[in-house]
């Protein structure tokens, strides 16, 4: 039965297409079928597929527009494991997708400007019935208001422990196809880790919903 995660976020720059990306080629790894829809505008994780060469698993289809997105969804199930959607930094064509939705997975930079930002889309996923969790991104450990940040948002919802430290192999990685985990270099343990630990805790909270 696949499951299907849509990563949103109400604000541009969050990393969600690093972050699909990054999620998506570690499940694949695994041995698990995942494929990738690209419900942005920008297209950009369809860029990133291209400079991959175009591989079988994970698998990337493109949404143009709101028809789009539906086939791409339906299709991208079909024999898949895991299917991870990106949507643009709007609200843009989220309804839609979440529809399709088991989990909504919101990164979020611990700014104010991107706490302001996550209520739009937690009303959206909270009246489809669809849970969300949030994790942080592009996160400095060592900056005092990190913490804060995180109570600012867990008294909204779950926000996951797994943080994503900013590295910045995470574009580096994005420019040739790759992601930051897959990188030849020491630092991209460090990547590794907490893609990994990531996608394990977002991959158990995920029960698969009843289609409507």
């Amino acid at each position: 039965m696949t499951k299907t995660i849509v990563v949103a976020a109400c604000k541009g720059g969050s990393g969600k297409t690093t972050l699909c990306a990054a999620l998506a080629a570690h499940a694949s790894s695994t041995g698990q079928r995942v494929n990738i829809v690209d419900a942005d505008p920008q297209q950009s994780l369809g860029l990133w597929y291209e400079r991959r060469g175009w591989p079988e698993n994970p698998r990337c289809y493109s949404a143009a527009d709101e028809h789009d997105l539906r086939g791409a969804i339906t299709k991208a199930c079909a024999g898949a494991d895991w299917v991870v959607v990106d949507l643009p930094g709007s609200l843009m064509r989220t309804d839609i997708a979440i529809r399709h939705a088991d989990l909504i997975l919101i990164p979020v930079r611990a700014s104010m400007l991107d706490l302001e930002a996550v209520n739009p889309i937690c009303e959206v996923a909270d009246e489809a019935g669809v849970p969300r969790v949030f994790v942080v991104n592009a996160a400095d450990k060592d900056w005092k208001l990190l913490g804060s940040a995180m109570d600012a948002l867990a008294e909204l919802g779950t926000v996951l422990p797994e943080t994503i430290r900013y590295h910045e192999g995470h574009p580096a990685a994005m420019a040739i196809g790759q992601t930051a985990a897959e990188l030849k270099s020491p630092s991209s343990r460090i990547a590794r880790a907490e893609i990994t630990a990531l996608w394990a805790a977002v991959s158990k909270r995920v029960t698969r919903k009843a289609r409507v």
